[in-house]
């Protein structure tokens, strides 16, 4: 009995199976994988659209108001400040110890 061995042709290109290939096309042939894909990127549509949407617009009166915020902030830093220095210095600060490390400085 002899066994003959064929040879593919020389014109037809060795194609080595990837494994890496086969891994992926078996991945992606799954529904669920493809269904999670697509919920994926219709979820990140619509959340693109809800920020885009959402995102505030700055307007003089929203300036405004946020200026008289940061003042009456800045106004209150200040009267602490000041009821800071009339008080008395506690026993436990060292000496040399100047009101604008105590109090903090002016605003």
């Amino acid at each position: 009995m002899t066994t003959t061995t064929t040879r593919p042709p020389a014109s037809a290109p060795s194609r080595r199976p990837s494994l890496l290939r086969a891994e992926v096309h078996r991945f992606t042939s799954r529904r669920l994988v493809r269904l999670l894909l697509v919920l994926s990127a219709v979820l990140f549509v619509l959340g693109t659209v809800l920020v885009t949407l959402d995102h505030a617009k700055t307007t003089p009166a929203i300036i405004a108001d946020a200026t008289d915020r940061r003042q009456a902030v800045l106004d209150d830093q200040e009267r602490y400040r000041q009821e800071c220095l009339q008080q008395p210095v506690p026993p436990d600060v060292p000496d040399g110890t100047t009101p604008e490390q105590l109090c903090g400085t002016p605003t």
